[in-house]
């Protein structure tokens, strides 16, 4: 798969604020080690509403499926 779309991640959980670059194919292609993070999961969960973002367009979403405080926001790059 050939894509340049980049989506930018912030999550915030208990008093910490993590932000990540996550490539459009990190969330398409399976880890083959299964090394992912939870938030990937759930983005996959909602990845048509991720696909359908435009450039500089972001939506809120939960990162942590089993963790209702965590919140986060996802950000489309390029």
């Amino acid at each position: 798969m050939n894509s340049n779309r980049v989506y930018q991640i912030a999550i915030a959980e208990a008093s910490n604020i993590y932000t990540y670059d996550v490539p459009l194919a990190a969330l398409i292609a399976p880890d083959k080690q299964d090394n992912n993070f939870e938030y990937i999961y759930s983005l996959r969960d909602i990845l048509d509403n991720v696909l359908d973002l435009k450039i500089n367009e972001s939506m809120y979403f939960q990162p942590n499926r089993d963790n209702k405080n965590t919140k986060a926001i996802i950000l489309r790059r390029n």
